[in-house]
Parts: C-alpha cells; structure tokens; sequence
C-alpha cells in the first residue's frame, strides 16, 4: 500500500517536472507559468519524499528539483546581463519588473526550503542536530502525530539532506546579493550563515567552504579565498571543483603581484597591511612547487610581521587562518607529490611550518620566561590563569592546531632531520630544541596534574572538525570522549555549557604538555624525559653526543616506568579531584583558584656537562693556544667549586648581564626550572664558597661578546628593533637575492638557526631594561625578535 502511494506521488512530481521544463525550453515563457509549475514540483517532490524517504533518494528526487531552480535563476540572470548591456537604451521600467519577478523566485524558493527542514524536524524525531536548526530558524512542530525515529541509516541520511538543503539556502541568498542587489553594499550574512550551519551539520564536506570562497573572491579578499579553498580540497569529502578553483585564485594573486596591485594602495606603507598579501603570495609561489628568488626573504619578513602584530595586537582569525592554510598546503602537496616526483611543494610547506610553528614557540617561551622573572620577584604567588599573558593567549589555540600537526607528522621531520647537510633539517633541529625547552618550561610553571580538564570541544577543535590533514589516531582524544567514539560536545549540542575562558587556556597548556608527553613516551622523536632523583625535564637528543650528556643512569634504568607514571598521573590527578573545591568562581565551572597545586616536575638538578656546541659559523673565532687557556681555566674552576647548575638548552638563557653582582648567581632564583638546589645559601643565593673567580667571569664575557659580533656578521637580521613598515624592496615586490638551492641556504636560515643555538651564562636580574634581552625574544610592545628569530 506504502509502495502504491509513494508511486502515485512521485507520478505527480514526474509529470510536474516534464511540464516546467517544457515551459523553460520555450523562447519566451511567461512568469506566471514557470512560476505555476515549479510551485507544484516542489509540492509533488515534497509530499513523495515524506512518503517514502529512501525511495525519493532512489529517484534523485532532492537533486532534480534543485536543478529545476538552477535552471530558473541561470536564466533569470541572463536577462538581467542583457539589461545591463543595454543600460544605454533606458528601459529602467522592464528592468524593474524583471528584478521584482527574480527576487520574487528567490523568496519564494527560500520559504519552500526552509520549510522543508521545518518538515524534517517534525516529521523525525531524535536528532538533537536538525532539532536545533529548526530552533536557530524559530520553526515549530508542523506534525500533530509523534515524530518517526530514525534508524542510524537513515539519520545520517537525514542530516546530509539538511546539510544539502543549508547549502540551497546559502545559493539563493548569494544570488540575490550577487544580481539583485549590486548597487548597494551587499550583504553577504545570511549566506554565510546557511554555509556556517551546513559546516556544523556536515563538517567532513567540503561544499560549505567552495562557496564561501565564491564570497571572498567576489570580495576580492584573497586570504580568505584561500583559507576556504585550501579547507574545500582538505575536507574528507573534498569539493569537486576545488583544486582548480585554487589554481586559478593563484594565478590571480601572481597576476596582482606582478602588476603591484596586490596590495592596496591605500594600504602601502601602512603597519601590518601587507603581512597578508605578502602570505598569500608566498602560498601562490611555493604552490608552484619550483624555488623563487625572493623565498627566503619573503617568508622571514612574513614571519618577523607576524611576531610583530602577535605582540601588539589580537589577529583575531587572521592567525587561525595562517596556520590552517600552512598544514592544509602541506597535506595537499603530499598528495600532488605522488603524481608530480619532481614537485618541491611539499618541502616548501613542510619548511614554512617548522619554522612557523617554531616562531609561535619561540612568543610563547619569552612569555613564560617573562611571567617567571617577574613571578619571581613578586612575594605573591600568581595563580594559574593568570600566569597566562596576554599575548600567550593569543598564540595559545594556533600551537594546539600545531600540536595536532606535529603528532600527525612527527615521523616525515625525523626522516627529513636524517638528511645532515640540508638548512632543513638543522631547523628541524632547532626546532625540536625549542619544542623541548618550552614543554620543560610549561610543566615547571604550571602544576599539570591540577590543571582542569574540559569536556566539549574548543573553538579551534570544532573549527577543525572534517580536516583531514589533523584526523588520524594519533589525535582522537582531541575530538572524542574518552574510551569512547562519541565526538565532544559541540556548541550546538544541547546542553552545552561553556567554562570561563581562563580554564579553558590552562586546558590547552595540559593538552600541549600531554602531546609532547605521549610522542616522548612512544619515542616517535628526539626529545627524551629526564628523570634523576624525581626531577623530570624534556631535553633534545643531541645527535652524536654520549648518553650520559642527556640523562642520567638511573633515568636509563627507569625511564619507560617513570614516564609512564607521569602520563597516569595527569590522568587519575583529574579524576580523584575534589569537586567541592573546583566550583564557584565562574557560575558553576571549574574554580581557576590553583594555589593548592603541586609541582610534578621539579627543579633540574643537572642537565650536562657543557652546554651543547653552537653552529660553526657562531663559534669564536679563537686560536688553538686561547681555547686551551680557557679550557684549562675552566676545568680548574670546576674543580675547585663543583657547581650542580649548568647552561639553560639552546633558546632558553638569556644574554650575560654587562655587571655581575657581587653576589655571583649563574641563574634568576625564582620558582623556574633553573632554580638551583645546591649550595644554597640564605634565600637560595649561592655560597661565598661556590663563586667563580673573576679571570672565568671576565672570559665567559669575551666569549659572549664576540658571540654577539659574529651573529651580527652573519645575518642581516639582529638588530633588536624590527620596523613594521614592510621593506622597500618587498613593497617594490623587487628583490636582488639570487635563487635558493634545494637546501634553501641563505643568510636567513642561518638567523632562524642561530636564534636558539647562543649559549648565554646567566641571567640579569632585572631583564625588563635589559637590550640584549630584547633583542633575544623582543619586547612586548614595540620591538620583535629578529627576523630569523621569527622563522
């Protein structure tokens, strides 16, 4: 009886369609008749489709009624552009007509689809996703008899009918901006809104984010055409029509660039305005997959922009965007690669985000370091949220989109780092320094067991939701509960009840902290967990060094068990945590009060030796006879006084203060991972007996002197003050470097090298007047590291 009815609707829906597209062929139709017959396709598709819903699929019986209304519009829009050409012959009065006949299809065609999710809602129960659609749209229950519950089939089948349906939307509403309303500044919110809603229904399509790029190319805003594209070719679904899409947006940025019209006019020696087009050129050109003269500096001066405006104020999306497009380009090269064997793409890519994710790591290790300085000489003890700055913030939700990239392809960096002479591969090195050092100081500075814990997704992760290149098994716990397949709560989620952003900062510190934990655990890189009498830091595994340089017997002996116990103690910290005293603060959410915290991670007692050898080209340039001498001095020294404490890792120390105080302290004494534990004095000063002798202080201050005179030979890039005026020579997009090898060495990639590799001997007290330290990590306000600093 079912099947009979479904057969007799669809009969209907057939012979409606046959007579509209017999209306349409003819050479002039009136409006009243197309008007009539998709009036009543849309009833007979409509009625089929609630009858039997998986039968109507079988008939392709949503698609073809779309198409009917494509067909409409196409031709609604060419008798518009042929008004328009015949502007010249004032037929004001017909073109006003022809424009209320189209916005009336539009409206009328809107109404039709919202109410077709309105009929969804009511006809299925039990899915919370269409329910809140219906009730973002004010749409109320059209059924009087008790919704069907779907079997999870035909739920998922449902949703993807809404998310279609969303996409409809957004088209009809973007052709009314787009025809209809040229003469006024368009709206483009309600479009945006359908594609944003259809993105949260079905986020593994790429559907949403191709038309979202037809909005910012008719804006003419190439970053966010990119950004969409770069998300339609990465989604799991990936858009049809989306990589030559993005092909041609490149071909345009190129053509802009060369005719200098790239960036605005208007915005032509401005602060920051070309950080974005010189981003988006430098995509356009690497896409390529073939070396450009300007690569080296075009990507530093993006970088050290970057840093610039990360200091000085919110990038709002900007930043996001940045980092999705850099791991979606990457991804996309991969798989380009395969066909292309001589394409350099994904070099290019993978290159820009080592030294991208290495730029955010390097604002916030100067954070931190900066929060513990002060934090030291504060008799208050701050409490957690609030050892988060500002600008940490910022960079915060980035590093946890690059935590994710790394756990995806820590595996291709160690195989990259394998190639010795490459400048690739001695970033990497540098990097994964840089990446130890600022896990060491976030689990000094912060007690991670006591850090909370949320259970929804963040903006950041449910922004990422369908991007392939961060979906794998390495990053479940970030999308799933717990032992379980069930993505988190999403914002749409009824029941959903965000924390105070406090909270949720200190969440992706602990996150971070944990991605760096398991990949260490799982040795799938060169960073080992230091374990000497319950004192734990994260070091690099300097390649050809002994063992006993980077950890101690008792480490060997014990390091899998203790490391092991240290990841279960995060987790069983979180739930034998007593609730009683996690509420109150933030109406209900988790109390940011952490003054009971207790350390996990303590102080290091000793990390090696020697401080690690800097590249060669930073090295002084003394004789044989000078280096004996000093070696000499030095190991009488620490044969007389056997000090416990040692060098800061590269990228950590701060230049050597120009006076020493008398009461001699190779370190800043606050609560840090550097605080020393040995031959303590009063107050934690070191001991009369443990000072070094002037002959060792006056040679360590050689040492760092002529360290900072090679830097500056060695890149153009040290000065501690870096204008936010893009360079003449990039504004005049005109460059005098000659092309890069395939090693990419330049003087750039020597400053991102030398950034972290000088070897400071202690810290000035007082580090906020101090220049050198600005030029090392750069002031929060005016000034940036410099440029190799910054990538």
């Amino acid at each position: 009886m079912a099947t009979t009815t479904f057969q007799n609707a669809w009969q209907s829906a057939d012979q409606a369609e046959k007579e509209l597209l017999t209306t349409l062929a003819e050479k002039e139709p009136t409006f009243a008749e197309i008007a009539h017959y998709l009036d009543e396709f849309r009833e007979a598709c409509q009625n089929a489709i609630f009858l039997d819903f998986d039968a109507a699929a079988s008939k392709n019986a949503e698609a073809r009624l779309w198409d009917a209304h494509v067909k409409i519009n196409s031709r609604f829009r060419k008798l518009l552009a042929r008004f328009r050409e015949e502007a010249g012959k004032k037929r004001p009065v017909e073109k006003r007509k022809l424009e209320k006949h189209y916005l009336s299809f539009i409206k009328l065609s809107q109404k039709f689809y919202r109410g077709y999710i309105q009929h969804l809602s009511s006809h299925f129960g039990g899915i919370p996703e269409l329910e809140q659609v219906a009730k973002k749209f004010k749409l109320e229950n059209l059924s009087i008899e008790p919704p069907i519950q779907p079997n999870p089939g035909l739920r998922e089948r449902i949703l993807l009918s809404c998310h279609a349906t969303l996409i409809r939307l957004g088209d009809l509403s973007r052709y009314r901006e787009t025809d209809i309303s040229s003469t006024k500044p368009r709206n483009w919110g309600p479009a945006t809104g359908y594609y944003d809603l259809a993105s949260v229904i079905h986020p593994a399509s790429g559907a949403s984010h191709n038309q979202l790029a037809v909005i910012a190319l008719a804006e003419g805003n190439h970053l966010r055409a990119t950004y969409h594209l770069y998300r339609a070719l990465s989604a799991q679904e990936p858009h049809p029509t989306s990589r030559s899409n993005l092909e041609i947006e490149f071909r345009k940025v190129l053509s802009a660039w060369a005719k200098k019209e790239l960036i605005p006019r208007e915005d032509a020696g401005v602060p920051g305005k070309a950080l974005t087009p010189w981003f988006v050129y430098l995509h356009a050109q690497c896409y390529k997959g073939q070396d450009f003269i300007e690569h080296d500096e075009l990507e530093n001066e993006v970088l050290s922009q970057l840093t610039v405006d990360l200091k000085e104020k919110p990038l709002e999306g900007t930043l996001q965007k940045f980092v999705l497009i850099n791991i979606a380009a990457e991804d996309c090269a991969k798989v380009r690669s395969i066909n292309e064997p001589t394409h350099n793409a994904e070099l290019f890519f993978q290159r820009l985000n080592v030294k991208t994710f290495f730029t955010l790591l390097q604002i916030l290790l100067g954070e931190l370091e900066r929060f513990a300085s002060e934090d030291s000489e504060s008799k208050e003890s701050n409490r957690g949220p609030e050892k988060v700055t500002v600008v940490a913030r910022r960079v915060l939700p980035a590093l946890r989109n690059y935590s994710s990239w790394l756990l995806a392809n820590c595996s291709s960096l160690t195989v990259r780092n394998q190639d010795k002479d490459s400048a690739l591969s001695v970033q990497i090195k540098e990097f994964w320094k840089i990446y130890a050092n600022t896990l060491s100081l976030l689990a000094s500075t912060f007690d991670v067991t006591s850090l909370p814990e949320v259970d929804y997704l963040l903006e950041e992760d449910e922004d990422t939701l369908g991007f392939k290149p961060l979906i794998n098994e390495a990053t479940t716990r970030r999308y799933l509960l717990e032992s379980s397949v069930k993505t988190k709560l999403r914002t749409i989620d009824p029941g959903f009840e965000r924390n105070h952003p406090n909270l949720e900062m200190l969440y992706r510190i602990r996150e971070f902290v944990i991605d760096g934990l398991d990949l260490v655990v799982s040795n799938r890189i060169p960073v080992s967990l230091v374990d000497e009498n319950e004192r734990k830091m994260f070091i690099y595994n300097e390649e050809g060094l002994p063992s006993q340089f980077y950890a101690s017997p008792q480490a060997h002996q014990h390091t899998m068990s203790s490391t092991s116990i240290q990841r279960e103690e995060i987790h069983s910290a979180q739930q034998s945590k007593n609730m009683t005293d996690t509420r109150s603060l933030y109406d209900g959410s988790q109390s940011a009060s952490l003054s009971n915290m207790t350390h996990i991670i303590a102080n290091v007692e000793k990390l090696v030796d020697e401080p690690p050898p800097a590249p060669q080209f930073l090295q002084p340039p003394y004789d044989q006879q000078s280096n004996s001498a000093g070696a000499n001095l030095q190991n009488t020294a620490y044969e007389n006084h056997p000090l416990q404490a040692h060098m800061a890792p590269p990228g950590f120390g701060l230049p050597i203060s120009a006076n020493i105080s008398s009461s001699y302290s190779p370190i800043f004494t606050g609560q840090s991972i550097w605080s020393p534990h040995f031959g303590s004095g009063p107050e934690g000063h070191v001991s009369p007996a443990n000072e070094p002798t002037p002959s060792l202080i006056s040679m360590q201050n050689d040492l760092m002197q002529q360290g900072r005179r090679i830097q500056e030979q060695s890149s153009p890039w040290v000065s501690s003050n870096i204008s936010s005026y893009p360079s003449s020579r990039l504004s005049q997009h005109h460059f005098q470097q000659t092309p890069s090898s395939s090693g990419f060495p330049s003087s750039h990639n020597n400053a991102f090298i030398a950034s972290s590799s000088i070897q400071p001997s202690s810290m000035p007290s007082d580090y906020r007047n101090n220049q050198e330290y600005a030029a090392r990590f750069g002031p929060i306000e005016q000034n940036t590291p410099p440029c190799g600093q910054a990538g």
